[in-house]
């Protein structure tokens, strides 16, 4: 009877022995970062860049004012001075695939449907006192300023801190939970998401000047799969896809679906002033763009 009692403590010690370094794998492979963990990365990814940025910014200003000129692209087409900006408030931001809902639909990825392309995002002032965006591109390794946007149309670029915290808090997250995050901007939908992943699962906080159109809460944190099928409900890809030469705005459905636990779909049509507005956001973009290109070939 001894020698069974031992036998069986010996085996019950060597099972026990040869799952522990599992469970202690397994444990370390759910473990995530904190929040403030994860801001702190991405501090430290723009903080590298602080010098060329603050160089690129204190040039503009002074070449504007010796020049006296009109620099600032706006929502309106106005010309505005850039007075101050603001280095604290800095982030990278990743341009999106002009299709994502399509890349994500065919990939089952949200991260593939991320390009490679990065921006940098400043705040400024104005001489009026509005605040907006500088924007900086990076080429082999060296960053370029190549416009600024001001007023509405540069609201759904603007992410803070504070937003990104708030919409974490309200969905109660393990404080612990996360493993990345990025923020990525699709131009055709003007809507900026910040991108985290966790050990769980993928969310999506979204920035969208389409939100009251769509349905859509800016600022609150949804898994990918609700904005694939928001986004989805009320935008039709495949327009542009069978019409390359199209106009290109948000290719809005005739007749949005239903969505589980809506009574009826809202009306999406788009008011005149906000057609025209985002006519001129789409010409700012292509225009900070051709001016990048031309600095580049220059």
């Amino acid at each position: 009877m001894k020698r069974i009692s031992i036998f069986i403590l010996a085996i019950t010690a060597l099972i026990t022995s040869m799952l522990q370094p599992l469970s202690k794998t397994a444990a370390s492979q759910n473990d995530g970062m904190t929040l403030d963990d994860i801001l702190a990365t991405e501090q430290e990814k723009n903080n590298k860049y602080l010098p060329q940025i603050e160089e690129q910014m204190s040039q503009f200003i002074a070449a504007q004012n010796s020049e006296n000129s009109m620099n600032t692209a706006s929502s309106t087409g106005s010309g505005e001075l850039l007075t101050s900006y603001d280095l604290s408030g800095l982030y990278q931001v990743y341009i999106m695939d002009h299709l994502f809902i399509t890349a994500v639909k065919e990939t089952g990825s949200f991260a593939d449907a991320i390009t490679g392309d990065i921006q940098w995002k400043i705040p400024i002032q104005t001489n009026n006192g509005n605040i907006g965006l500088a924007t900086m591109y990076e080429k082999d390794g060296k960053l370029y300023h190549v416009g600024n946007t001001i007023g509405e149309a540069a609201q759904t670029w603007m992410i803070t801190e504070e937003a990104i915290r708030n919409a974490i808090a309200e969905a109660d997250l393990a404080d612990n939970a996360f493993l990345s995050m990025q923020l990525a901007h699709s131009y055709l939908y003007n809507t900026t998401f910040v991108y985290l992943t966790t050990t769980e699962s993928e969310y999506l906080v979204p920035f969208s000047y389409y939100a009251e159109q769509i349905r859509l809460e800016n600022g609150k944190l949804y898994t990918v799969s609700e904005i694939i099928d928001i986004f989805d409900s009320y935008f039709d890809e495949q327009q542009l896809i069978d019409n390359p030469n199209s106009n290109g705005g948000a290719p809005f459905r005739q007749q949005p679906r239903i969505l589980s636990g809506q009574d009826e779909a809202p009306k999406t049509t788009i008011p005149v002033t906000t057609a025209v507005l985002v006519i001129l956001v789409s010409v700012v973009g292509i225009l900070l763009l051709v001016r990048y290109m031309k600095k580049q070939a220059g």
